[in-house]
């Protein structure tokens, strides 16, 4: 928004995070992904921006993927929530499906890949 001028900003990176379930003595712990989430407003509307760096594994074990890399079963849940208990986005067509891969290509807000940005 032209008009929109920042007065609080939460950041929040989450670097190379491995999926649940992974054996330790295997090539699990290096299948991570790296995302990062900005909170920001100008007291009248808020924004969150998600970056996603990248996504090498879509589900943990006790959701069926495989303790090698992270893969098969059913993906992980991609959205947020208001924070009151009532109001939740999921964000089709990437959570819970196969296109959660696409998440570090898809988006192209401000023209860069992989940020998604919303109101």
């Amino acid at each position: 928004a032209e008009i929109f001028n920042p007065k609080h900003l939460i950041i929040v990176t989450w670097k190379n995070v491995t999926f649940a379930g992974g054996y330790a003595n295997s090539q699990a712990k290096k299948v991570t992904n790296t995302f990062q989430l900005l909170v920001v407003t100008d007291e009248v509307r808020t924004y969150a921006v998600f970056n996603y760096e990248r996504m090498k594994w879509t589900s943990h074990t006790e959701a069926g993927g495989s303790s090698q890399d992270g893969q098969g079963g059913i993906p992980a849940y991609v959205g947020f929530n208001a924070g009151n208990g009532t109001r939740s986005f999921e964000y089709v067509p990437y959570s819970q499906s196969l296109y959660i891969r696409d998440l570090q290509t898809a988006g192209r807000a401000n023209n860069l890949p992989g940020r998604h940005i919303f109101r």
